[in-house]
């Protein structure tokens, strides 16, 4: 027996695995630039 709810959760399962996705990539990224930047800042002084 599934009711509605599992439904839903199942129909939304693949949307919230994909946003965990993109949030890890986008955290890679802003870490990659902020080592980047203070590498940069460091030998500009």
């Amino acid at each position: 027996m599934t009711s509605s709810k599992d439904v839903a959760a199942r129909k939304a399962l693949p949307r919230v695995l994909e946003g965990l996705k993109e949030a890890h990539h986008a955290r890679r990224l802003f870490i990659e630039a902020a080592t980047k930047g203070i590498f940069w800042l460091n030998g500009a002084r």
